[in-house]
């Protein structure tokens, strides 16, 4: 028998071999030990006795607690790879989140990004006078150019980067983007 939070951390360190940021994995982590406090005090301290009726009610609670939509999907897709990866491996029998539905999210129009010339007035008013200034501009643009989000830009290192070729390297998940 495995506990809920062993079976988290070995999935934890399985996800550690797919060259995740660090800051998605520790909030599959946190959300993971969230899912696995509300099944114990459920009673559910064996990963092999947590059935689909626990991880619906946790699904409940989520929703009353105001989580949003978007974030219990996210949240639910990170469960039911946990539980499918725990039975491919034979730990459980059958997978209690199988049959677990993950919630509609409204469908969002995310704004717009700026254009080239939006960025281009942007820059222009940034000041360039301190290595400090033109790291700043430097970052913008790699923010913008290569739709980085800001904890990805927070990631890359400098042997990321080649001035020579002007290229970046960056790794996101399972894939890489030159």
């Amino acid at each position: 028998m495995r506990t809920i939070k062993e079976a988290i951390d070995r999935y934890m360190q399985r996800q550690q071999l797919k060259n995740l940021v660090p800051a998605t994995l520790q909030r599959e982590r946190n959300l993971l030990i969230v899912m696995a406090t509300f099944l114990s005090e459920r009673g559910k301290l064996d990963v092999a006795a947590v059935e689909f009726a626990d991880l619906q009610a946790w699904q409940v609670w989520q929703h009353k607690q105001g989580i949003s939509a978007g974030v219990r999907y996210y949240r639910t897709n990170i469960v039911k790879h946990l539980f499918k990866w725990l039975k491919a491996l034979g730990e459980i029998l059958s997978d209690p989140a199988a049959e677990l539905q993950a919630p509609v999210v409204p469908d969002k129009l995310l704004p717009a990004p700026p254009s080239a010339d939006d960025l281009q007035r942007v820059l222009a008013n940034m000041p360039a006078v301190t290595p400090q200034d033109l790291r700043d501009k430097a970052l913008v643009e790699l923010l913008w150019g290569c739709m980085l989000r800001r904890s990805e830009a927070l990631e890359l290192n400098v042997n990321d980067v080649d001035l020579d070729e002007m290229t970046s390297r960056y790794v996101l998940g399972e894939a890489t983007l030159l």
